[in-house]
């Protein structure tokens, strides 16, 4: 019920419109996707919980906000994944940031129409078990290190306030009062170091995962046979090797050059 929707075919990079990373893909495959699509009983049998959080991590235009977005539609099949940015949820008013953060947590969105069903048919079921994709972008904006023993964050107040949200979501991601919905958290930053420690041990954000820029010349083709796909269904590009200027081009450097190369 949580991830029906997804197979393992589907962690492949052409079919899910992000190249150059296969290695990252098997990984997110092997450690958020198989036992969120394992039989509750094995996983109670085994002692294994699905993971809550999972971390990726990179330099920017990597492909980390496509990946976390298409992952996240792909593994929540039946409800819309909440695509959030850090910096959104903080508010200047004591307390607002908190009850913000728990809203996003506590109030998933409804499932889609189509699987809406009588409560005698199962529809509460489906409600209750469908999986709710969090998506943070900027991550460390709520999630980073809190202060030293004196609770002032070295900022003073603004440490302080800094400090109870990470705390607040660390309630959450503890799951000590069980949420409404199985929920995964999937958070994007461009450096972990910022990130609070705590919320990397396991049962938190235990899966953290480098999107790296691409290093050979196969991830590099990978990358713009994603993104020009359409040109050459349409027969108007073949392409054997990357250009000789892309030694280093990232997912998003690589979708505005085929941008601007169809407007040539």
């Amino acid at each position: 019920m949580i991830a029906k929707a997804g197979s393992g075919e589907a962690f492949e990079g052409q079919t899910l419109g992000v190249g150059g990373l296969d290695d990252v893909l098997e990984q997110i495959k092997r450690r958020i996707w198989t036992p969120l699509a394992a039989p509750p009983k094995l996983l109670a049998e085994l002692g294994i919980h699905p993971a809550r959080g999972l971390l990726l991590y990179g330099k920017p235009g990597c492909g980390k906000s496509l990946l976390a977005s298409t992952l996240g539609s792909m593994l929540s099949p039946f409800r819309p994944i909440t695509v959030i940015s850090g910096p959104e949820i903080l508010d200047k008013f004591v307390g607002s940031s908190e009850k913000n953060l728990r809203d996003i947590f506590d109030n998933p969105p409804d499932i889609y129409d189509k699987f809406r069903l009588d409560e005698t048919d199962g529809g509460e079921l489906i409600n209750s078990a469908a999986l709710h994709v969090i998506v943070m972008d900027e991550f460390d904006a709520v999630a980073r290190s809190r202060g030293g023993s004196d609770g002032k964050g070295g900022q003073g107040d603004a440490g302080v306030a800094r400090d109870s949200v990470v705390n607040q979501l660390l309630a959450k991601m503890d799951g000590v009062q069980p949420l409404a919905v199985p929920t995964l958290v999937i958070g994007l930053t461009n450096k972990r170091s910022l990130v609070e420690p705590a919320l990397l041990r396991p049962g938190r954000f235990e899966v953290q995962i480098e999107i790296p820029p691409p290093r050979t010349i196969e991830q590099r083709t990978s990358i713009l046979t994603v993104h020009t796909k359409h040109m050459f269904a349409a027969g108007r590009l073949q392409v054997d090797d990357p250009p000789p200027g892309t030694p280093a081009a990232r997912q998003l450097e690589v979708s505005l050059c085929r941008r601007d190369s169809v407007a040539l």
